[in-house]
């Protein structure tokens, strides 16, 4: 049986989000989360002290699932980010700073860990 990425977090309450884009490039929340076809990303947000936020999104590639969360999470410098597809190790991610974007302010992600 494929473990899950996240499987050594321990006991934290998994809040299962998920994501996908619409035709219209529009992030939807899917009625059905059993779709094969698209890759779902298991993520934990995290400052120095605890977990934040646990779950998944489901999109089509890497990048649009960390721009997914970013969107959708509070972010801030100092951050750790783990996201990763089952079967896989999971990138960690640390927020080194943020910077203006449209109409708001997005993280600057640097790699973190031993895959860094």
């Amino acid at each position: 049986m494929e473990s899950s990425p996240f499987s050594q977090l321990g006991n934290i309450l998994r809040v299962e989000l998920y994501y996908c884009s619409n035709d219209a490039g529009q992030r939807v929340r899917p009625l059905s989360t059993t779709d094969d076809h698209m890759p779902k990303f298991e993520f934990a947000l995290s400052s120095a002290e605890a977990i934040r936020e646990a779950g998944i999104v489901v999109t089509s590639d890497f990048a649009e699932a960390l721009s997914t969360i970013e969107e959708n999470a509070s972010i801030d410098e100092g951050d750790f980010l783990r996201i990763g597809v089952r079967g896989f190790p999971p990138a960690q991610l640390q927020c080194v700073g943020l910077r203006e974007r449209g109409n708001g302010w997005a993280p600057m992600w640097k790699p973190h860990g031993r895959a860094a």
